[in-house]
């Protein structure tokens, strides 16, 4: 007996409103089209979701990064004593 592939139907992209037919593979969880504004638009939904569950640690990677980018070499430090003390408590 042949296997059938299974068809699935056309969706509306959650960015774009326009019709798409969804990645095979992927079809129960594809929200999204493939053009490339649609996907940066699912990247900073996802982005946005993940900072609002993890609002502690983004607000941590942000000062870090911060300190980095001005070239602070005092900044980072203070963070790594941070982090041993962290540690010893």
């Amino acid at each position: 007996m042949k296997k059938t592939k299974k068809r699935w139907h056309r969706r509306r992209c959650k960015h774009c409103d326009r019709e798409y037919e969804p990645d095979r593979r992927t079809a129960e969880k594809q929200r999204f089209c493939g053009r490339r504004e649609c996907q940066k638009a699912r990247r900073r939904r996802t982005a946005r979701v993940w900072r609002r569950h993890n609002h502690l640690r983004h607000a941590d990677d942000v000062t870090r990064v911060r300190g980095r980018a001005t070239g602070s070499r005092l900044h980072i430090l203070q963070l790594n004593i941070a982090e041993v003390m962290g540690k010893l408590v």
